[in-house]
């Protein structure tokens, strides 16, 4: 009788052993996307939102999709191999030395809309032209 129940309880320790290992064990690779959870509209969630680095250029999905995925790189979730190209912000010109003057760093950027085109004219009075631009399509 004794036996039986030591046999029962070594055969109920190593199933709540065995269920505990298998629970713990992850059935797949984990990433960083999996405890990321920011607050919902917010530019922590999306760079779309109110504050976020591309607010208020988001008019269509794509954008939407993209302003997703910068948010996670912005905060260094994903890396830049995982951000699509069309994603990726366009390179600011860099203003270079007047022949005859200083470096001028360009402190603030004016930008407008003539039809589709967006100018913008740096503080250096570099004028940077960008046709079919979003924030001059009409929503």
């Amino acid at each position: 009788m004794k036996k039986k129940i030591i046999l029962g309880i070594v055969a109920l320790a190593l199933a709540l052993t065995g269920a505990l290992w298998s629970y713990n064990t992850p059935t797949a690779a984990q990433s960083p996307l999996d405890d990321y959870n920011p607050p919902l509209g917010t530019p922590e969630d999306n760079e779309c939102h109110e504050g976020g680095t591309m607010h208020p250029h988001c008019i269509n999905e794509d954008l939407w999709v993209c302003g997703w995925i910068m948010a996670r790189y912005n905060r260094d979730i994903i890396p830049i191999e995982q951000v699509p190209e069309r994603c990726l912000p366009e390179p600011v010109p860099f203003t270079a030395a007047p022949a005859d003057g200083p470096i001028c760093v360009a402190e603030w950027i004016e930008c407008g809309c003539q039809g589709t085109t967006q100018i913008c004219i740096d503080s250096c009075d570099v004028e940077t032209v960008t046709p079919n631009a979003p924030a001059c399509i009409p929503q």
